[in-house]
């Protein structure tokens, strides 16, 4: 399970990620889950196993004179990484498992930051869209209802000036309801800020994690 929240403002984003890949409780893998682009700006945040993390390394932005043209680039680098790849897929046990693959950055074309999300349900072919002004995940009504009895629910966050600080007992709130539900959010919260002209990242909390066997 992965957290993945982002706040798209006029003259910035802001994207929190968690590190961990798990298998219910058991945690495989410790790690980043996003890309820098700092020439676009822009960056890449996955879900799913770490194996998606080489594919999108491999496939995608080598080529991309801007954020509008990574975004348009998505959904084909995708399908075709998936169809080149489907053997490597096999052997790392995540063919066909459904992941999202988040673009947020500075859109040329719109003169604004925006976020989108290339999603692949194990099935059809990876689509894109565009996200809204915040996007938490995970979003289902455990987590949602968790926020908001916290006070941080989604239009707390949208009218709270200390986003990052209210980024970081969301984050909080979605390892303990993931805890309470069999899952794992954690290893450490990767906090990232772009600017049109930077892109600022550090970890602002780590948790006590271990990787089976490690």
């Amino acid at each position: 399970m992965t957290a993945i929240n982002i706040w798209v403002a006029s003259d910035c984003a802001i994207v929190c990620t968690d590190a961990v890949t798990a298998e219910g409780k058991r945690v495989l893998w410790i790690g980043t889950k996003m890309r820098h682009f700092p020439h676009l700006p822009a960056v890449l945040v996955y879900t799913g196993r770490s194996a998606h993390g080489p594919l999108v390394d491999e496939y995608i932005g080598g080529d991309c004179y801007d954020f509008d043209d990574l975004v348009a680039d998505l959904a084909p680098a995708m399908t075709d990484a998936l169809h080149d790849k489907a053997a490597w897929l096999q052997e790392m046990n995540s063919a066909g498992e459904p992941f999202d693959l988040y673009a947020v950055g500075w859109s040329r074309s719109a003169q604004a930051f925006q976020a989108h999300v290339c999603s692949y349900d194990g099935k059809a072919d990876p689509q894109t869209s565009l996200v809204g002004l915040l996007a938490i995940q995970p979003g289902g009504p455990e987590f949602v209802s968790a926020l908001i009895e916290a006070g941080v629910g989604p239009q707390a966050i949208m009218a709270n000036k200390d986003v990052v600080g209210t980024f970081k007992r969301v984050m909080q709130i979605q390892r303990e309801v993931a805890a309470s539900i069999g899952h794992v959010i954690g290893g450490f919260h990767q906090l990232t800020i772009l600017t049109q002209h930077k892109i600022e990242t550090a970890v602002i909390d780590r948790w006590p994690d271990r990787c089976e066997g490690g």
